[in-house]
């Protein structure tokens, strides 16, 4: 997953909605291989999100809720990733446990205020 997702950068996939975001893409098994394109390693389909850019806020988040049935099924059929996406607890940032967060954010604050009362 990290690697797939690590694939994508503002200069190839940029300012995309919410639906065809680089973590979505990245659960269905798709890799950014060139500007606004996908591409499945186990299968080696492709993907290309192509659209004007006069579209309305409502007409391209439309074009990426169609878009993002594709990244559903459009690996071929014997791919693994075809109709399987990972689980969505890899969509969860950070894969840290909640305990450990808290504490930290405790060593963090305790720090500022020391430092603000200094």
């Amino acid at each position: 997953f990290q690697e797939r997702l690590a694939s994508f950068t503002p200069a190839s996939w940029f300012a995309k909605p919410s639906a065809i975001s680089p973590l979505v893409c990245a659960r269905h098994g798709w890799r950014n291989s060139a500007a606004d394109t996908l591409h499945c390693h186990s299968c080696g389909a492709e993907l290309s999100f192509g659209f004007s850019g006069f579209l309305s806020y409502e007409d391209m988040e439309g074009a990426a809720e169609r878009f993002a049935k594709h990244l559903l099924v459009g690996h071929t059929p014997r791919c693994p990733w075809y109709e399987n996406p990972c689980d969505e607890t890899f969509l969860r940032f950070p894969a840290t446990p909640p305990e450990t967060l808290r504490a930290d954010m405790a060593r963090r604050l305790g720090a500022l205020a020391a430092r603000l009362e200094a």
